[in-house]
């Protein structure tokens, strides 16, 4: 006789009302200190600390776009037709650029301004190859003239404002391209155990999900063909699998943000603790890859 089986647990419910107004409150209060640190920096002169500080700025809004629009497309309210369950299989991605951009800055703030810089001119070697290619793909094209004019003007802006020599804007490989979260992660650094960590605990799934590997296509294959498999799959379990995804997805975007935010908070010394405290432990209480991130690095921070 075939065992029936056993009915599942019920998900638990996260009221996202919890951590929503709190995040928000967190972005403009770490945002705004940011900028007072800017400013001042360019008042005393200060020219390495205020090019290193837009950094941070950048990567924290960068994390907060991320994070709206996350927030905008797995919205529940207000309901909308064109918002699709399925919607939240493209949230990988998303996560794969905010665990990158995360491993930059952990590894960052282990020694801001040097390694800001050397970010900085990877990114102006990043800008040169791709110069390179597009004059030699459409340089006697008039339509990209005034394209390729501005690049050269932001070429050599950048040559300016990061110290590239004239050996290096002739030979631009003299210039290392940025590392990739895995060799970061191997890097002699005090952030070295983090690292190593979060590419074990979280990016090898999200980098699977977001590169469509098999095994990550595997995960969601089920939410694009829900209408080729019948009664083979009660309705019922599909939205459970969809609401599962959801949560996961939504959460990481969520605790991801929190993370660059508590860096750089921490970083400044801004002083936004009882806030970021908070949001840690609600995370932690219903998410476990927040709570291991949290215990491992943010629970015992410097304050």
């Amino acid at each position: 006789m075939a065992k029936t089986p056993r009915p599942l647990k019920p998900l638990r419910e996260f009221d996202y009302k919890l951590v929503s107004t709190k995040l928000d409150g967190l972005y403009i209060n770490v945002s705004r200190d940011l900028e007072r640190q800017i400013e001042l920096g360019a008042r005393r002169g200060h020219e390495q600390h205020e090019r290193s500080l837009s950094v941070l700025m950048v990567m924290l809004r960068f994390a907060w776009n991320s994070y709206e629009a996350v927030r905008y497309i797995s919205a529940d309210t207000p309901p909308d037709p064109n918002r699709k369950p399925n919607y939240v299989i493209v949230i990988p991605p998303i996560n794969r650029q905010l665990l990158d951009l995360l491993f930059s800055l952990v590894y960052m703030l282990d020694d801001l301004i040097p390694r800001s810089l050397d970010y900085q001119r990877a990114g102006w070697r990043d800008l040169v190859e791709e110069r390179a290619a597009i004059k030699a793909a459409y340089g006697s094209d008039e339509n990209y003239e005034d394209f390729l004019e501005s690049m050269d003007a932001q070429v050599d802006h950048m040559v300016e404002i990061f110290q590239v020599t004239p050996e290096e804007q002739a030979d631009p490989v003299l210039v290392d391209y940025w590392k990739t979260p895995f060799k970061l992660a191997k890097r002699e650094s005090k952030c070295k155990p983090f690292l190593q960590f979060l590419e074990k605990s979280i990016y090898r799934d999200v980098s699977a999900q977001a590169h469509l590997t098999f095994a990550g296509l595997q995960k969601v294959s089920c939410f694009l063909v829900a209408d080729l498999l019948g009664d083979s799959v009660s309705e019922d379990l599909r939205m459970r699998a969809i609401q599962s995804l959801h949560f996961q997805q939504v959460s990481r975007t969520a605790f991801l943000f929190l993370a660059v935010a508590t860096e750089i908070d921490t970083y400044l010394k801004l002083g936004n603790h009882p806030s970021i405290d908070y949001l840690w432990v609600i995370f932690s209480e219903y998410v476990v890859e927040s709570q291991e991130i949290y215990e491992f690095r943010y629970q015992n921070r410097a304050r």
